[in-house]
């Protein structure tokens, strides 16, 4: 079960550029990607790298959420 995601493109006119705030990230994650706030164990952002990071709680119950099913994409 993937836990760890790399988000590389962004979606919802969202630019690299609004990660310079510091919470706007976790706000991406939660409306955008639809993750539940208490599913999320860390995020990380470069905005240099323009990449996301970001690793949820291994919980085999994810697997048949539709949210997950989504950042299975992401997955490396």
């Amino acid at each position: 079960m993937p836990t760890y995601f790399i988000i590389k493109e962004l979606n919802d006119q969202y630019t690299w550029k609004d990660f310079e705030m510091t919470d706007l990230v976790y706000d991406y994650a939660v409306d955008v990607l639809n993750i539940p706030e208490e599913c999320i164990d860390f995020i990380d952002v470069s905005i240099k790298s323009k990449k996301v990071e970001i690793t949820i709680i291994e919980d085999n119950t994810y697997i048949n959420e539709d949210w997950y099913y989504c950042l299975l994409q992401y997955s490396e």
